[in-house]
């Protein structure tokens, strides 16, 4: 016993005293907070081990469940399918009866030329991810063609990616190249603000403030994106434009 309490003694009077790891405060070492660690822990995982993760969890607690839906139902790109392949006599009122059968549409559109023409694809959001799933898996037809149908976020190559794009979760976003050297924000808007309401516009720039010979245009509305798209003829400040809808390859290109 004496020894023990010779050796707590000296064990205490030490100017920097040692602790047990089990007594050493987090505040000491910066030790991560719980959460911290199971994010850690979730980092590691590829994505194919978080989604079998979270499939055993949504069947044994239907509180997961429930926010998984409410977290896809929270974004657009869940909810939002490109219809292609579609008859160039297609009107909103045949998609409508078509689709509304999986569930309410909160928005559709058919993107047309400048005459009035359909291009042949279009847009449609659900308000739910339960309607998704029923568009995705059954085979739709319209006047004898078969419609391609998958979710706008996919994208995917078509055979006029120029027009129909790599469709992403804005896609009212529209990439703009081959622009003047002269090119600033505002010229730009003035050049697409006839086809709607515009939401952002940009020019990107290099670190020097000269521009790139590209931008972003970004609509309010998916039809009045679909209208600029189909101006296949569009002059600015002297040059003609080339317009396609912006792809998230294309986002990356913001960078300096």
């Amino acid at each position: 016993m004496a020894f023990y309490g010779a050796g707590a003694s000296s064990y205490e009077e030490g100017s920097a005293k040692k602790r047990r790891p089990d007594e050493i405060s987090p505040s000491v070492v910066g030790a991560a907070s719980p959460d911290d660690k199971m994010k850690a822990l979730l980092d590691m995982l590829s994505q194919q081990q978080l989604i079998e993760v979270l499939q055993q969890a949504t069947s044994l607690y239907p509180q997961v469940a429930e926010l998984v839906r409410q977290k896809a139902n929270s974004s657009t790109a869940s909810r939002r399918l490109m219809l292609r392949n579609l008859p160039f006599s297609t009107t909103t009122e045949d998609l409508q009866k078509i689709f509304g059968k999986f569930g309410p549409i909160a928005d559709l559109v058919v993107c047309r030329e400048p005459g009035g023409k359909s291009k042949g694809f279009g847009f449609l959001t659900f308000e739910s991810v339960e309607s998704v799933e029923g568009a995705l898996t059954e085979l739709v037809q319209l006047e004898g063609r078969t419609v391609n149908v998958k979710l706008a976020a996919e994208g995917g190559p078509s055979r006029d990616d120029r027009d129909r794009g790599e469709a992403v979760e804005k896609s009212t976003k529209l990439f703009v190249r081959n622009l003047s050297d002269n090119m600033d924000d505002e010229t730009l808007r003035k050049a697409f603000s006839p086809f709607g309401r515009l939401a952002e516009v940009a020019v990107m720039k290099r670190p020097d403030g000269t521009p790139k010979g590209f931008g972003f245009v970004t609509f309010e509305q998916l039809d009045d994106a679909c209208k600029a798209v189909a101006d296949r003829n569009k002059i600015i400040d002297g040059r003609l434009v080339f317009i396609s809808f912006a792809t998230k390859n294309k986002d990356r290109m913001m960078g300096p």
